[in-house]
């Protein structure tokens, strides 16, 4: 390129530049702009209940967890109470737990792939580490209090601490004559 046709390119950029400022700075009536984020996270829609007690990641079987206070019931979609958290592909079961105090909350990777969880308990950030397909990451609280999560495959949930008095476990007595 010529240097005249340098002056007048550069010459062009800046009339562009300088029209485009103005149109901005001279407008006196607010216009409505849509800016558009993408979403970090999942729309918090309840993941399927897992009514088996084992399921197959990749040819390996794993336990699904239960709450010991209920080793019947599955654990729950939305809310539901005791120290369990399961991570699937779909979401996480519950996306709101209420724990009693002190508790151990445990999070088990059912989902296909490795996850971290990023945590805030009791207003400090935390972070679980690498959690392979049928790993699990426990993190103890011993007040009152909350604990806010979110995992790497794009869910989010709940923990709710010193809300819930659980009963205490079933246990069974032998008696000997």
């Amino acid at each position: 390129m010529k240097p005249s046709a340098r002056l007048v390119a550069a010459a062009g950029l800046g009339a562009l530049a300088l029209g485009l400022s103005a149109c901005s700075s001279t407008s006196t009536t607010p216009k409505s702009t849509t800016t558009t984020f993408p979403i970090p996270f999942e729309k918090p829609t309840p993941a399927p209940v897992i009514g088996s007690t084992t399921i197959t990641i990749a040819g390996v079987t794993f336990a699904v967890p239960r709450e010991e206070y209920n080793p019947g019931r599955p654990i729950q979609s939305t809310n539901d109470n005791g120290q369990q958290i399961i991570i699937t592909n779909k979401g996480v079961l519950p996306q709101n737990l209420l724990a009693p105090t002190p508790t151990t909350i445990t999070w088990t990777n059912l989902s296909s792939k490795p996850v971290n969880i990023y945590y805030s308990k009791a207003g400090t950030p935390g972070y679980s580490g690498f959690i392979k397909p049928g790993g699990h990451f426990s993190l103890s609280m011993e007040g009152s209090g909350t604990i806010s999560y979110n995992t790497t495959n794009r869910f989010h949930g709940n923990v709710g601490v010193g809300v819930l008095p659980l009963p205490r476990i079933p246990t069974t007595t032998t008696t000997t004559s």
